[in-house]
Parts: structure tokens; C-alpha cells; sequence
């Protein structure tokens, strides 16, 4: 299976090879993910509500343009820019679907953490959309910078107290509210789920 994702903002070369090598680690045997960047003049980072319509603007621009030869087209984003499932597109998934389909099949309440409150009022209406919200407990804002993406020890310690509030709350999954980022679950006392690892495995399992 061929998997096209494309990054939710224009990243540049270092970090495109860093998502690269991530996807490569995570994807289950038979499935092979490339990633391609949004051109310049997109969003460098997802920040104001402005960033996430245009964010959602490119990556259906760069969808439709760039999708001949794969299996499937996976935006590279918790919030799912550009996807849409009630247009019946069956060769596009979402991060964000297929995390919450996965943590709410067993009807345990579940909470999500991310980077800053644009993204999170967008991940709210995006559940709502997706009618998924009913096990929700919250989404927890962490109001850490961008860099905090790629530094492993700064979102790790604030997902730390994060998570911590949303298990105290009732949640038993928290969804970790950022695609490119390794998380590191130990001691924590509830699943964290990566994203885009759970929608590896969901779209193998279902090539299957």
C-alpha cells in the first residue's frame, strides 16, 4: 500500500526528512508513506485561526494535485485538513478519524492534548463534525511554541501534566494532539495514543 501524506504547513527540507524517517519507522510492513511539504507562502506553523483556513486551503490544493499513484492520501495533521468524509472520497483518511474511531470503540472516555487554543477550538469543531464527541472530556491546551514539535523533552513534560489532568477528570485514552511528535507514555496510568501511528494500523488492517 502507497501513502501519500502531506504536511498540515510548509516545513523545509530538515523537517520534511524527519517526518520521512518517522513515517518509515511507524508504518507496519506492506505499507510505504511519502511525504511531501505545502510550497512556500503556506502557514509555517498552525498558530491563529487564519493559519488553520489556509492550512485546510493548501493541503486540498496539493490533494488533488499530487495524489495519482497512491493508494490513499493522508493529510499529515491531527486536525485532518482537507478531508472530508461525507464527500465519499475513499481513498483519504484523517489522523484525527481514525484515532477517535479507534479509542471510542470500547466507549471509554477519552480526552486530547495539544499545542495551543487555535488548534484545539479547531479540533473541537472537528469532532463535533464527525459526531465523535459524545465520550469526549476535553481537550487540554498545553500553550507550548512550535518548537516544541520537535524538542522531545519540552512537549513530553508539559504532556506529562497535561494527561495528568484529563486522567483526573475520568479519561482513560488521551490522544496526543500532534502528528509529528514521539511520545513517551511510561508512568503516565492511561493509553496515549500517537495519531499517526493508530492510523497506520488502522488503514493496514483494513488493506488486509
Amino acid at each position: 500500500m502507497r501513502i501519500l501524506a502531506i504536511t498540515p504547513i510548509h516545513v523545509g527540507g530538515e523537517e520534511l526528512k524527519r517526518r520521512q524517517e518517522r513515517y518509515a519507522r511507524l508504518a507496519p510492513e506492506g505499507v510505504e508513506v511519502t511525504v511531501v511539504d505545502l510550497p512556500e507562502g503556506a502557514p509555517t506553523a498552525l498558530n491563529t485561526d487564519d493559519d488553520v483556513l489556509a492550512s485546510d486551503e493548501y493541503v486540498a490544493e496539493v490533494m488533488a494535485s499530487s495524489r495519482a499513484g497512491f493508494d490513499l492520501v493522508l493529510p499529515d495533521c491531527v486536525l485532518d485538513p482537507a478531508f472530508a468524509p461525507s464527500k465519499g472520497d475513499d481513498a483519504a483518511r484523517g489522523l484525527l478519524h481514525q484515532a477517535v474511531a479507534s479509542v471510542t470503540a470500547t466507549g471509554e472516555p477519552f480526552g486530547v492534548i495539544v499545542r495551543n487554543e487555535a488548534i484545539a477550538k479547531e479540533l473541537r469543531r472537528r469532532l463535533a463534525e464527525y459526531g465523535m464527541d459524545d465520550s469526549l472530556v476535553d481537550v487540554q491546551v498545553m500553550d507550548l511554541p512550535f518548537e516544541a514539535v520537535t524538542n522531545h523533552e519540552m512537549w513530553n513534560a508539559a504532556m506529562t501534566e497535561a494527561v495528568a489532568a484529563l486522567a483526573d477528570r475520568g479519561a482513560r485514552s488521551v490522544i496526543n494532539g500532534c502528528s509529528a511528535v514521539d511520545v513517551d507514555e511510561e508512568g503516565l496510568g492511561v493509553r496515549v495514543v500517537d495519531p499517526t501511528q493508530e492510523a497506520l494500523e488502522a488503514m493496514a488492517a483494513e488493506a488486509r
